[in-house]
């Protein structure tokens, strides 16, 4: 399936060199977090940056993987508790049933800069 992974101008680099997304050791449960969207929704996705100052919707990180999760069956099976899941899927705007999750490493199919206004 094509799943997207929305990303920053500092982490796109990296990933247009490595070529692939790897789980982020600093997100909730060291998590690759990934979307259907083919647009970026910044309350939708949880990119609003209030504690980070750059874009992390400037890029577009296409993948092709069976190995990704719907992050609804994810957390349910590992049983994420309530106020973790009320913080992430009760935020301003959240679709959580937009999400997908993946704990292995995916090579990446292409990566763009997202033009914007």
């Amino acid at each position: 399936m094509r799943l997207i992974h929305y990303t920053c101008d500092h982490s796109a680099a990296k990933i247009t060199l490595d070529r692939v997304l790897r789980p982020n050791p600093l997100s909730f449960r060291h998590l690759l977090w990934l979307s259907d969207l083919e647009q970026p929704s910044v309350l939708g996705l949880g990119l609003t940056s209030y504690m980070l100052r750059c874009d992390r919707t400037a890029w577009k990180v296409v993948v092709e993987t069976d190995k990704a999760v719907k992050w609804t069956h994810w957390a349910h099976v590992n049983k994420v508790d309530f106020a973790n899941r009320l913080g992430l899927d009760g935020a301003e705007g959240a679709m959580p049933l937009r999400w997908w999750v993946s704990e292995e490493e995916l090579p990446i199919s292409s990566i763009e800069r997202i033009k914007k206004g």
